[in-house]
């Protein structure tokens, strides 16, 4: 096990500062600015790396999710985002809210981006549809931190996010963008009626654990606690992995580069039993309660039912991931909803 206090990092100081801007704009000039310039300082040092997987989980993956392969344009209909792991951000301040390590863990650190846009069955309404979805979109940044316990088998994670709900978000013009340069597809009409604007202020926290152990893979117990302005929510449930691929209970996260530069090619999934007490994108936000439209939150559901299966592909360093998600009906009049995701990285 590597002794992380002899790792050179830099100083407090020069990570506080990339927490000290409370404007969100400046929050992703200085995130993006940040992965740019520690990806184009490792990109030179390929030849000369001598990788340790037990030592180094530094990634930067992207990914893609749309509902349009499945045939339909609704709901969770689009997202995407980028989560940037480096182990200097071990230094930042907002570690003392999140998990805490223990004797034999080992801890990775990252930073995650997301933008969700979510959209009504009837987009072609200028006024709501009572019953149907209302149009919402969120934009968050979070930091996560991420502890693994190979002798017990188990992970502990917990994230703390800041963002925004409501037209801040770019919805309405990241959603028309994609509609006015797909052939035979229609601009959406609504987004007037959207969640109105408010702070989003989320703590994630999940645990899971090994208990059925296999050469080939795994399948663990899952639970996960969601506390905030963006969703209250507590699930249970199980994931798996079969394949061929480096076990990651034993690394220092999940995505870590294989030894003697082998492939991983590997299966996994998870399915969760989510009991929602609250849903920003459904409900409105926290803060504010002057939403043209939301649903009646007597008419949500409260047992929620969400899954996911994935193909995984791993070649040195670089990752890529194909996948498909489902959701249960979240209120009374709404359906069951299906959306495929695309994710690329590299490792350095």
């Amino acid at each position: 096990m590597p002794d992380l206090n002899q790792v050179t990092l830099p100083t407090s100081n020069e990570i506080v500062a990339l927490f000290a801007y409370t404007n969100l704009n400046r929050y992703l000039y200085v995130f993006t600015f940040f992965m740019a310039l520690l990806s184009f300082s490792s990109n030179h040092s390929f030849g000369q790396y001598s990788y340790n997987p037990r030592l180094n989980s530094n990634f930067f993956t992207a990914y893609f999710e749309n509902d349009i392969m499945n045939g339909t344009d609704q709901y969770y209909t689009n997202g995407f985002g980028f989560t940037f792991q480096h182990h200097q951000l071990e230094q930042s301040p907002i570690n003392r809210i999140l998990v805490k390590s223990r004797f034999g863990d080992v801890a990775s650190y990252g930073l995650a981006l997301k933008h969700a846009m979510y959209t009504p069955y009837d987009m072609h309404q200028p006024t709501p549809v009572i019953g149907d979805r209302p149009y919402a979109s969120t934009l968050t940044l979070g930091q996560y931190k991420s502890v693994v316990n190979p002798q017990t088998n188990t992970r502990r994670k917990s994230s703390f996010t800041v963002g925004v709900i409501g037209k801040y978000a770019l919805g309405k013009e990241l959603q028309t963008v994609v509609h006015n340069s797909t052939d035979n597809s229609e601009a959406p009409v609504g987004w007037e009626n959207q969640i109105s604007s408010d702070v989003i202020l989320q703590y994630t926290y999940s645990l899971e654990k090994i208990i059925i152990d296999h050469p080939y893979g795994y399948i663990s117990a899952v639970g996960k606690a969601d506390v905030g302005t963006q969703e209250r929510s507590l699930a249970l449930g199980t994931s798996f992995r079969w394949g061929c691929f480096e076990n990651e209970f034993s690394t220092v996260s999940s995505t870590t580069r294989l030894l003697n530069n082998r492939l991983a090619l590997f299966l996994s999934g998870t399915l969760l039993a989510n009991y929602v007490d609250y849903n920003s994108t459904l409900e409105g936000g926290a803060f504010s309660n002057n939403s043209i439209y939301v649903i009646d939150s007597s008419t949500l559901t409260p047992w929620v039912m969400t899954g996911n299966v994935a193909l995984n592909v791993q070649f040195d360093r670089l990752l890529f991931k194909v996948e498909e998600a489902l959701v249960s009906a979240e209120f009374d009049e709404a359906a069951t909803h299906s959306w495929t995701g695309f994710t690329l990285g590299f490792l350095f």
